[in-house]
């Protein structure tokens, strides 16, 4: 993963969708995600453990073993 590449910006919501939004009372948040490897996380907690984790592994056992999906 590059993390030099621009961050992309969140497309704007359609004109239709902001009336929608009003009528019902709907609110649009952004939220934070972290990056580790090939990973996204919510919470930075969550990244950094996984980070140490593998730090730990790595030191014990050799270079961590890929995952499989």
């Amino acid at each position: 993963m590059d993390i030099t590449k621009p961050v992309e910006e969140t497309p704007a919501v359609e004109e239709k969708g902001h009336d929608e939004m009003a009528k019902y009372g709907i609110t649009r948040v952004s939220v934070d995600q972290y990056h580790y490897k090939q990973y996204r996380y919510t919470h930075l907690n969550e990244a950094v453990a996984q980070a140490e984790r593998e730090l730990a592994g790595s030191s014990v056992n050799g270079p961590p073993k890929p995952r499989l999906h």
